[in-house]
């Protein structure tokens, strides 16, 4: 069963999901925390298109600007990691009409050394 939750940090504005979650079906009450983190090590190394890694950073809290997205392309940062062609996935272009497919993790970690190096130390 789907859990569902939500949670804004003090001080912020975005909703990134609730320390305590309870099942509507069993009633059973989960730390959504730990959850949250089983299922960020499950997705980490899948292969994603750019729109759905987007969404998905979204979904986390952890957006991600276009221009960054496309910056961290153009200057070789983030390299598609396989390529979907005619529904099959492979390590390397056929066309290039072939979809680019990222993995989550690579993004995250982009996202984390760019907080990094912009955060004032006191």
């Amino acid at each position: 069963m789907p859990l569902y939750a939500a949670r804004t940090e003090p001080g912020e504005t975005v909703t990134v999901g609730a320390d305590v979650v309870v099942c509507v079906r069993c009633g059973t009450t989960h730390d959504a925390r730990a959850l949250e983190q089983k299922l960020l090590t499950e997705l980490s190394g899948y292969l994603m298109r750019a729109d759905e890694i987007q969404r998905v950073m979204r979904e986390l809290g952890e957006p991600i600007a276009k221009s960054t997205w496309h910056n961290w392309r153009a200057k070789g940062k983030l390299q598609p990691r396989a390529w979907r062609h005619n529904g099959r996935v492979l390590s390397h272009w056929i066309t290039s009409e072939d979809e680019k497919l990222y993995r989550l993790n690579d993004v995250r970690s982009l996202r984390e050394v760019g907080l990094s190096a912009t955060t004032v130390l006191r």
